[in-house]
């Protein structure tokens, strides 16, 4: 995400106000484009449904999206981080010529796969009619494909591209899912809701394959990759799953609702949630336009001096430059964040009353805001040490994540209502403190690493 990161940060330069809004803008669909799909899609339609004389559709639509969003996420783990790495050596050995058949060929296994998926499930668990199982079917297939696409395209750097897809297909979804369900109810709002992630989707493809026209040669050449970097494909299934993992324990829980097609959600811990992870945008944002880019520079220069044989009291220099940029991006990121944290926590009746929210989810929102709050700073250890590819470290940290979610959540579950939103919060302290000691350990020694266990002289 560097490369598009550079772009946007030369619009903050042009020296107003609007270039800095613009550039933040973009980066907010660019980082969080999928994540704001999800939950602005939910909250709409849980919002406004009675408003629109919806009630009695709106449930059951937004339960599928809500199971279709969280279980296409999980299975487009593996193979997004797959392509993500390969794509990064790609670039930085100039194959660009091997882009779009990377995209066809991973597309063609992650939307047979999702297929396959989502028509066992909708076949065979739920009780829905045959039009509703295909509808359902076919939106887990598109959102598979946004998810795996989105690789690509923060690839090529157009974050006009991104920003506009996203916002001309959120619009027409939401336009479409209330004209036709006008006359054909659940069918309609599902049917408009996947039109509009069609266009979303067509417009990532297009412009990926215009940039990079198809060659001629294999497309699942990619696959081979597997068995070298199968820690980072482990790091980022485990990473995603430890995401959605507490909301699919508490759709377990006494509180639950079951709908008539025999699925199962608990919309107040999920909303409360989901209005949660909105916290993190700016963070992100800031990460992407700011962070990101500036510790890639003192990265470059590190590794460049150490391959241009530079004298040991540079490459230290450079060394220390990596540090000090650590430190301050931390401090930035952990003000801005801690900031939105606490005003979220202050305010959450406020908040819970403006959204239209029950009061009795204050409790969780609050654990949650905090609990998001210290997920993004182990997300940001986890994005660093890929960097020095320290795919051990990344990866136990992925696993605590998951690990402590399920046990956290789990006695949270059994010591009742009071306590539920506690398991994932203890869960992402617990995560931020391993990937902080994971992180600290291997930064230190940097230095070590490079010229010794990273050294394939001695490997």
């Amino acid at each position: 995400m560097a490369g598009i990161g550079f772009v946007l940060r030369r619009l903050t330069k042009r020296g107003d106000l609007g270039g800095t809004v613009e550039a933040y803008m973009h980066a907010v669909f660019a980082s969080s484009g999928p994540w704001i799909l999800t939950i602005m899609t939910v909250w709409i339609f849980y919002f406004v449904g009675s408003y629109w004389r919806l009630a009695e559709y709106v449930e059951e639509f937004r339960v599928i999206i809500l199971y279709n969003f969280s279980f296409s996420l999980a299975l487009t783990a593996p193979l997004t981080m797959l392509t993500t790495r390969v794509l990064a050596d790609d670039f930085y050995h100039m194959r660009v010529t091997r882009v779009s058949n990377m995209l066809i060929g991973a597309l063609t296994i992650q939307l047979v796969g999702s297929f396959i998926v989502a028509a066992l499930f909708y076949g065979l668990v739920t009780e829905m009619s045959l039009m509703m199982k295909l509808l359902a079917i076919i939106n887990f297939v598109l959102i598979s494909g946004i998810w795996l696409s989105m690789v690509f395209i923060s690839s090529i750097k157009y974050y006009s591209t991104i920003t506009t897809s996203f916002v001309i297909g959120m619009t027409l979804a939401v336009f479409l899912a209330y004209f036709f369900s006008g006359f054909m109810g659940a069918i309609g709002l599902l049917f408009g809701f996947s039109c509009g992630l069609g266009v979303i989707l067509s417009s990532f493809i297009g412009v990926i394959l215009a940039e990079y026209p198809p060659q001629e040669g294999k497309i699942f050449f990619f696959v081979k990759y597997f068995k070298k970097y199968w820690r980072v494909v482990l790091m980022g299934s485990c990473y995603n799953v430890g995401i959605w993992v507490d909301k699919w324990i508490m759709w377990f829980s006494p509180e639950r609702r079951e709908l008539p097609n025999h699925l199962i959600i608990y919309p107040e811990y999920d909303m409360s949630l989901f209005i949660a992870y909105l916290t993190i945008i700016p963070a992100l944002a800031l990460f992407l336009v700011r962070q990101e880019t500036s510790f890639f520079e003192v990265y470059v220069s590190y590794y460049r001096g150490i391959l241009q044989h530079n004298p040991f009291h540079k490459i230290h220099k450079n060394f220390n430059d990596i540090i000090e940029n650590l430190m301050k991006n931390g401090r930035s990121v952990l003000i801005l964040q801690g900031g939105i944290c606490v005003f979220c926590v202050l305010l959450a009746p406020t908040i819970m009353t403006v959204l239209g929210l029950n009061l009795v989810q204050i409790g969780i929102f609050r654990f949650g805001v905090m609990g998001a709050t210290f997920q993004i700073l182990s997300l940001f250890w986890i994005i660093i040490l890929s960097y020095f590819d320290h795919r051990t470290g990344a990866l136990s940290i992925a696993i605590t994540f998951l690990v402590s979610n399920v046990v956290f959540t789990l006695i949270t579950l059994q010591l009742g209502f009071a306590y539920y939103g506690y398991g994932y919060f203890c869960s992402t302290v617990l995560t931020f403190i391993v990937a902080s000691v994971v992180a600290e350990r291997y930064i230190r020694n940097l230095t070590y690493h490079t010229f010794v266990t990273r050294n394939i002289a001695y490997s």
